[in-house]
């Protein structure tokens, strides 16, 4: 009986951890306004394009509750073709002829099978509905040869806003995709790969819960 209320009792603990540490990955403000929390955006660019000559390399259009498009390019630096592989340097958001958002990543993006744990891996980015008239992008690479973890970025989408609300390191091991999204990574590359477990190493979630994204993290 005692060795029973003392699993209760540590549950009690790591539930009540897990609720500590949850919270809102951004805050919605007046409607459509965007407010941005500065302590998830970890990585940022510090690279400048200068003189060098960007190329639109692809362009996709994404709805929201079937008005105007939104047009996402898909744009490179320096090479007037998209490398084998398919890298490129920054995404910028087009709606009704006006760019809402540009966004360079810290190193390159890609593909983002690593990011979705391989549920994407064909895809340059992929969208999350939040609600009628509001959805979230991610976008992301692959490991580096160094052994440097991917980079996500997640930017939300509302009206004539959009912002990114998320940047930072995200090796997933599990993703739900659609209108139950969820995506769980770790960002300790080297001890999972070495040890192929989670079981020590820091874990992160990013859910969507309406038309919020949470996020918490836990040991």
């Amino acid at each position: 009986m005692k060795q029973l209320s003392l699993l209760v009792f540590l549950f009690s603990i790591t539930c009540s951890i897990w609720a500590q540490t949850e919270e809102n990955l951004f805050e919605w403000q007046n409607g459509h306004n965007i407010v941005v929390k500065d302590k998830f955006l970890e990585l940022h660019s510090d690279w400048e394009q200068g003189d060098t000559p960007a190329y639109l390399y692809k362009e996709y259009d994404v709805f929201s509750n079937r008005k105007a498009p939104y047009r996402i390019q898909i744009i490179g630096v320096g090479n007037e073709k998209m490398p084998e592989g398919g890298s490129y340097e920054l995404f910028a958001i087009y709606h009704n002829g006006k760019k809402i958002l540009e966004h360079q990543a810290d190193n390159f993006f890609c593909e983002i099978g690593d990011i979705t744990a391989d549920t994407c891996k064909d895809h340059l980015f992929t969208q999350v509905p939040l609600s009628d008239d509001s959805f979230a992008l991610l976008f992301g690479n692959c490991i580096l040869g160094d052994g440097t973890p991917p980079e996500m970025v997640v930017a939300v989408v509302a009206g004539d806003t959009a912002k990114v609300v998320y940047d930072g390191c995200a090796y997933a091991y599990k993703y739900t995709p659609g209108e139950n999204f969820a995506v769980e990574y770790v960002k300790d590359i080297e001890d999972y790969i070495a040890t192929e477990s989670i079981q020590n190493l820091t874990k992160y979630k990013i859910w969507k819960e309406g038309n919020m994204l949470k996020y918490k993290s836990c040991k």
